[in-house]
């Protein structure tokens, strides 16, 4: 898998959004192409990413993929997701590794919207990376996920 899904960056198209006031919080982020992506998000700046990533702009990082500035269309606050998943946990579906990274993250929420993502679709995860979630996490709603989803396989 190519760093693609990573870095969604295109041509800078305006520097009048302020990213640093939506970190830690949940929000709704528009890309350039209307797609929209729902999560709890951490502030990149320009510095950092230009250090760690080669990319010349700040960005919001929702678990494992960066929205650069030049991609958000539009960010937005919201108070609670508004489905059980959606885009961006599709998007993560395509690469063990990133459902991995995931699985390691302390974003429970993210971690449950992604698992229903998996049974809901019907899509095959590597057994170990269930079992290690299993082994590792103790919230309830994730654990009973994890094993209804070991039982079809």
């Amino acid at each position: 898998m190519s760093l693609d899904i990573f870095f969604l960056c295109y041509n800078i198209i305006g520097d009048t959004m302020n990213l640093i006031k939506y970190d830690n919080k949940l929000v709704r982020i528009v890309d350039v192409d209307n797609n929209q992506y729902e999560g709890i998000c951490s502030y990149n700046n320009k510095d950092f990413n230009e250090c760690e990533y080669g990319i010349d702009e700040e960005s919001l990082d929702i678990i494992c993929i960066k929205f650069c500035k030049s991609n958000i269309k539009k960010v937005e606050v919201i108070n609670k997701f508004s489905k059980e998943y959606g885009k961006l946990e599709e998007l993560i579906l395509d690469s063990d590794d990133l459902i991995d990274e995931v699985f390691e993250s302390e974003e429970d929420e993210h971690i449950f919207r992604l698992l229903r993502c998996i049974k809901d679709k019907k899509i095959k995860v590597d057994k170990d990376l269930l079992l290690k979630l299993l082994k590792y996490n103790k919230d309830e709603r994730i654990i009973n996920m994890v094993k209804i989803i070991l039982e079809r396989e």
